[in-house]
Order: C-alpha cells, then sequence, then structure tokens
C-alpha cells in the first residue's frame, strides 16, 4: 500500500518502494497538505488525478523489443523510401520519357556530328562549337588579366631576352604560315617554368624555363608546341570538349539518381584529364614539325624534356593534364625520323605549303 509505504519510511524510500521518482512523490505529498496517508488504496485512487495533474514527470512506457534488421534487408529497396522516385514509375518504362531521351540522343548525335572538323598536320577530327567570335573574347579576358598580374614584372620589348623569343618565334610563326595574326611577344621575369599562347597570337615566356630550354633550340620547341596549340585552337576544343562532358552529367545524376559530385570527379579523371593530355601530346607532335620546318633541331626536344624530369614529376600522371615527361620522350623520339625530313625539305625562309595550306583553311581569332 502506497499510503502504509509513505506513513513509516522517508519520501526518498517511499518512492522507490512505489515505483515513483522522487519528485512525484514529493508532489503527491504536497497534493495531500503535506499529511500522512494512513488511508486506504481507495484513497490513493482518489488522489490519481491530481497526482497526474501536478505530476511534470510523466512515466516512460515500458520498453518494448524491436528486432535488429539484418543486412540483407539493406540491399537494392533497403533506402528505397528516400531516394527521389521511389513512387515514379522507372524513366525507361515511361513512354513519354523514353521517346523525348530517344529525340535527344538523336538530335545530340546530330549536332556533334555537324561541329567536327579536322586538326591540321595531326589529322585527328574532333568537336568544336565554340565560334572564333566567342574564342576571341575569352582571349581578350585572359589576356587582361595575364597583364594585370604580370605587368609590372615583364621586360620591355627592347630587352635582350625578349627580342630572342620574338626572333624565334617569329621563324617558326613565318614556317606555319601564319603571319597574318597580331603577334605580340612578352617575356615575364619570374622564377616561374612555363609558356603559353593565347588565341589571336599573343605569346607569353617566363624566364624561369629559359635555363630549361639551355639555346635557341631548346626555346624554339618550347614556342612550337605553344605555338601549336593556337594553330589547333586547343582552348576552344577545350571548352567545346567541357560542353558534352557537361550534359553527359547531368543526364547520369538525372537518370540514375547518382551524385552529381561523384559523377564529377569520375568525369574529370576519367575523362577531361586524358582528353587534356591527349591534346599536350599532340602540341607535342605538331610543335616539333614547326620547330624542324624553321630549321631548328628537333633532337633538342629530348633533351629538355630530359631536363625537365631532372627537376621531378609534380604527381601521379592519372592526376596531371600533361603527360609524364618520360612518356613525352619516348613520343618524341617515335616523331624525330619524321621531323628530320621536314627540316632537310626546308628552305628555312619561306613557310611550307602543308602547313601553311592546313593554317589558312582554319578560322582564327585575329584581334
Amino acid at each position: 500500500m502506497l499510503a502504509t509505504a509513505l506513513a513509516s519510511t522517508s519520501l526518498r524510500a517511499a518512492a522507490h518502494a512505489t515505483g515513483w521518482n522522487v519528485s512525484t512523490a514529493r508532489t503527491l505529498a504536497a497534493t495531500m497538505n503535506g499529511r500522512r496517508l494512513t488511508a486506504s488504496f481507495t484513497t490513493f485512487r482518489t488522489a490519481m488525478p491530481a497526482l497526474a495533474q501536478a505530476s511534470p514527470v510523466p512515466r516512460l512506457p515500458a520498453r518494448t523489443h524491436v528486432p535488429a534488421r539484418t543486412m540483407s534487408q539493406f540491399g537494392s529497396r533497403g533506402f528505397q523510401d528516400k531516394r527521389r522516385f521511389v513512387n515514379a514509375e522507372p524513366w525507361y518504362q515511361n513512354r513519354t520519357t523514353l521517346y523525348g531521351t530517344g529525340i535527344a540522343v538523336v538530335g545530340t548525335s546530330l549536332y556533334y556530328v555537324a561541329h567536327l572538323e579536322e586538326v591540321p598536320i595531326s589529322g585527328r577530327r574532333r568537336f568544336m562549337n565554340v565560334s572564333t567570335e566567342r574564342e576571341e573574347q575569352m582571349a581578350k579576358t585572359a589576356y587582361n588579366q595575364v597583364m594585370m598580374q604580370y605587368g609590372p614584372h615583364m621586360l620591355p620589348a627592347t630587352h635582350p631576352t625578349t627580342r630572342t623569343v620574338e626572333r624565334v618565334a617569329t621563324k617558326i610563326i613565318r614556317a606555319a604560315g601564319m603571319e597574318d595574326l597580331r603577334w605580340e611577344f612578352h617575356v615575364i621575369d619570374s622564377r616561374e617554368q612555363n609558356a603559353f599562347v593565347l588565341p589571336g597570337g599573343k605569346v607569353f615566356v617566363f624566364t624561369g624555363i629559359l635555363p630549361v630550354c639551355k639555346d635557341e633550340n631548346g626555346l624554339a620547341i618550347v614556342l612550337g608546341h605553344e605555338i601549336a596549340h593556337q594553330m589547333a585552337r586547343h582552348s576552344a576544343e577545350k571548352v567545346s570538349i567541357s560542353l558534352l562532358v557537361e550534359l553527359a552529367r547531368i543526364a547520369v545524376t538525372v537518370f540514375f539518381d547518382t551524385s552529381y559530385r561523384m559523377t564529377g570527379i569520375f568525369t574529370e579523371l576519367g575523362l577531361m584529364r586524358p582528353f587534356s593530355r591527349s591534346m599536350e601530346s599532340e602540341a607535342d607532335h605538331i610543335g616539333l614539325l614547326l620547330a624542324a620546318q624553321a630549321c631548328y633541331d628537333p633532337a633538342a626536344a629530348v633533351g629538355f624534356w630530359q631536363r625537365m624530369a631532372a627537376k621531378g614529376e609534380s604527381g601521379p600522371a592519372f592526376l596531371s593534364t600533361h603527360p609524364a615527361h618520360r612518356d613525352r620522350i619516348e613520343q618524341i623520339r617515335e616523331w624525330l625520323p619524321e621531323a628530320e625530313r621536314r627540316r632537310e625539305m626546308s628552305n628555312c625562309h619561306e613557310a611550307a605549303g602543308f602547313l601553311a595550306d592546313m593554317f589558312h583553311q582554319m578560322h582564327q581569332s585575329r584581334w
């Protein structure tokens, strides 16, 4: 009996005996005006409504046993209630969606085929949907950024190093038949080992790469490579292929309900990085022929990349946008016989017909 317990024991002991906590027992005592309960259990039942209303701590329900789920229950349908398409009809069973997908695939394929063109010299067929006007606007933006960042560090046009770069580059430009572009030559006084050419003929060379070049033959290899990027319009091609890859990412994410971030990682490492490395190899090939056509020694490319390799790789090859130095050296050695023949056939004064004709068949940004 609760009354007996409260009358004969302390408040804490009474609470323990009845299964209530101390706060509940204290509330009960207050409800009964602090008097000892000597009534029968009938009196306690009368106080129950007041106790339930005054008690701030509800009694927890009895603990029930929940059977654990096995790992097999977390299969393909285990998390089905958390997926977007849980109550939706599969897209491949929906006739409207299926027809729409087919039309989109056919339209995209026709658009892709209609925008295929051939890269000069290498003959590779590639997708290109960036106009020369858009490429020109992108190049102007990049040019302004470079000038703002490196303008104070550029050598004057009368500096001997700038004149050397201009002389070597002009020979390669003439051999390629690209004289009609508005070329500019800039040398940046920096330890960075880099060089690049923006669309439209804006050449930038960092002084940090000159010791690796060693002489004008090595410089011709570097400039031939960068001018080859311009000749093949690689920057515009990269923008074009990025659009296709982005559309593919969206399609995979929508139809297969995958993570957009995860598809980005796969497309970057599985598509964009290998694609960038292939363009670098193509520029190595074209640039080697351009340097040889300009009467520079193509064998200097082997020594240049050996010196670059001695400085160490920047990271794993599959993570890089450029081929490994060892791979470049092996490819260049395979191309050397062709480059040597081009050098022997060149008069070193006039543009080679096969290069100039290929170049003039392409539209180029001229600003």
